[in-house]
């Protein structure tokens, strides 16, 4: 991964933003993983993946399987801890069983409401 230095003392991934704050102790250094602030689009993206796996009945070992990503990369992106990319977003909504433009179509709606929008 790559590291940019940020003027508040910590780094910030630049692939997945997620902030990282850094320091000293007795042992050597630290670093933390804090989930980066997430907009309603994310979060609705987040729950539509959940949603479906959970539809479909099958785990997160399942999906990862079926989209030939790692387990943990599927559990980050429905935490939203992850940005996904767009090969593996076309990976995991084979896995999921739904095309891709749906996936994202049920993710706006979802995050229309979430702002308070009409849903059309």
């Amino acid at each position: 991964m790559v590291w940019r230095c940020t003027s508040l003392g910590g780094t910030t991934c630049n692939m997945c933003q997620i902030r990282i704050d850094v320091g000293w102790d007795r042992v050597g250094f630290v670093a933390t993983r804090k989930r980066a602030d997430s907009d309603p689009l994310i979060k609705a993206f987040c729950m539509t993946v959940q949603e479906r796996r959970e539809v479909l009945g099958i785990s997160q070992e399942e999906v990862a399987h079926r989209a030939g990503l790692h387990r943990t990369y599927i559990s980050d992106i429905e935490r939203g801890a992850r940005n996904i990319s767009l090969k593996n977003l076309g990976r995991l909504a084979a896995a999921l069983e739904i095309p891709i433009w749906n996936l994202i179509r049920n993710a706006e709606q979802k995050a229309d409401i979430m702002r308070g929008e009409s849903v059309p």
